[in-house]
């Protein structure tokens, strides 16, 4: 007996047919179609295969194994199950339309033209067929016929995703974004309709389409999870669609007080913080050049960005390490044809010569008491990102470094979670000169990075 999952009534209803008489071939015909209309067709294909086996010159189970072949990837055995089914039954309208979308996907285009024109002759009110056609014309390079045979679908079926996602990307091609845009919005307007969020969707569907289009249609992996979750597809346990709609008001609000910062994140950071408690390595740490760095992977992508924007003079950080960040982002800014100078400075001088770096050895306890930072006149007047990850002396640190900050100028305070007492009142002293960064902050989500609310430009 056919094992099937969790199924609908109409399902078990058949079921329950075969039960009583297991060569009920319309029973087993239904229960196929019905897992095919669900796409659920690795579960189809031994329902409609028993049809098969009962009757073995049955044209529609023939059609609609070759549309779970198709689905399933094996286009071999799609083909010939379709042109056995017309050869049982050749003006099968819908056989004729699922052989131009085999042909379409062999990439024979040509022949996926001549079976959907086929298809359409038969039946020519076909809405499917219509928007088949309108793809297999999009392949072809022929733009208005594509667009005329799609919207005259949309016409017979104005409901149809799938055929205002193809509008879309025909109007995309044509250069008109304005109309692409709201075809893709209708898109996913019809998709998400009953999808629960906290979000508002639509400020979420205009963002998300806007930036697929901004990446020629090109989506990141973060791109296809809002994607899904805006088709309703798939379970989560985390609500995407908030998720993105926090994001992206990090870039459009990008610069902000640390007390506007602090009233939207709480000093937290998304998913409890998991994902960058491992990407500074779990078994082993990051190296470069043989040395260990103490930083995660989010961040040495977001300091190459931070480098790239500001292609600083100088490069400050304050706690060396080993020195595998200082030589790392030297490398960063050779590559990126800069002629920044790096200078480290910790209590332990790294053995490490580089003519772009220069390491100091220096207690940064006597800040604030008998020294200031050694070559810091030297600083003055020089464009620069300064990057704290020492975590001794904090605030008197921070005091020092404010006297060669200036305009453009980066500040990072790294692992910030058990510095945000004096971050807030070296702030709140300085009052509008720093401003929280959300952009980089929230590149990878919320607080993503080391630094906890802390990445700083000077205003």
């Amino acid at each position: 007996m056919l094992e099937i999952g969790e199924n609908n009534a109409a399902i078990k209803a058949f079921q329950t047919s075969i039960k009583l008489d297991e060569t009920f071939i319309a029973a087993w015909g239904n229960i196929g179609a019905a897992l095919i209309s669900e796409s659920r067709h690795q579960e189809a294909l031994p329902a409609t295969q028993k049809v098969l086996e009962l009757d073995p010159d049955n044209p529609t189970a023939h059609m609609n194994l070759g549309s779970i072949y198709k689905e399933l990837g094996n286009l071999d055995q799609a083909l010939a199950s379709i042109l056995k089914s017309l050869e049982l039954k050749p003006d099968d309208s819908d056989a004729h339309m699922n052989l131009g979308g085999i042909y379409k996907k062999l990439g024979e285009l040509d022949q996926a033209l001549a079976s959907t024109l086929q298809s359409l002759e038969l039946k020519p009110d076909n809405p499917t067929a219509l928007m088949n056609l309108g793809g297999i014309y999009k392949d072809l390079g022929k733009l208005d016929q594509a667009l005329a045979s799609t919207l005259k679908s949309l016409e017979l079926k104005p409901d149809n995703a799938d055929a205002h996602m193809l509008i879309g990307s025909i109007y995309k091609d044509l250069g008109n974004l304005d109309q692409a845009i709201a075809s893709f919005t209708q898109h996913f307007e019809l998709t998400s309709a009953h999808v629960e969020t906290k979000a508002i969707i639509s400020n979420v569907i205009d963002s998300h389409v806007r930036k697929i289009i901004s990446q020629d249609n090109i989506p990141t992996f973060f791109d296809k999870a809002v994607d899904r979750a805006l088709r309703g597809i798939g379970a989560s346990q985390c609500d995407e669609l908030k998720i993105y709609e926090s994001l992206v008001d990090s870039k459009k609000d990008r610069f902000i007080t640390l007390a506007k910062r602090k009233a939207k994140t709480q000093g937290q950071r998304q998913l409890d913080g998991m994902p960058i408690s491992v990407s500074q390595g779990t078994h082993s740490l990051i190296k470069w050049k043989d040395y260990e760095i103490f930083k995660t992977a989010n961040d040495l992508a977001i300091y190459s960005m931070i480098i790239n924007e500001v292609r600083p003079e100088i490069i400050i950080e304050i706690g060396s390490g080993v020195g595998g960040s200082a030589i790392w982002m030297s490398d960063i800014c050779n590559a990126l044809g800069l002629e920044t100078h790096i200078y480290s400075y910790d209590i332990k001088k790294p053995d490490i010569v580089n003519k772009n770096v220069t390491f100091i050895e220096f207690d940064l306890c006597k800040i604030g008491n008998s020294a200031c930072l050694p070559l810091a006149n030297s600083f003055m007047g020089k464009s620069k990102i300064v990057i704290e990850d020492a975590h001794v002396n904090v605030l008197n640190v921070m005091n020092e470094l404010n006297t060669f900050l200036y305009k453009g100028d980066y500040l990072v305070i790294e692992d910030s979670s058990g510095k945000q007492r004096q971050i807030e009142e070296f702030v709140l002293i300085q009052g509008e000169k720093y401003r929280v960064d959300q952009f980089f902050l929230d590149f990878f989500g919320i607080n993503m990075s080391c630094s906890i609310d802390s990445i700083f430009r000077v205003f």
